[in-house]
């Protein structure tokens, strides 16, 4: 994989990341919200159609 192939995966998998976090659903006075954005990312990403992608 060239460098330039690395990069566009890295910035593909910053993408969906950040798309992940910007989903999170938000709960009426919760003041969780960083960790509940982290739970959710994680989740998302170790789901079984995230690992069938790779």
């Amino acid at each position: 994989m060239s460098a330039a192939e690395r990069r566009g995966v890295a910035q593909g998998i910053r993408s969906q990341i950040d798309e992940k976090i910007a989903n999170v659903t938000r709960a009426v006075q919760d003041g969780n919200m960083d960790a509940r954005e982290a739970i959710k990312g994680l989740k998302d990403l170790s789901s079984r159609a995230a690992r069938m992608t790779n």
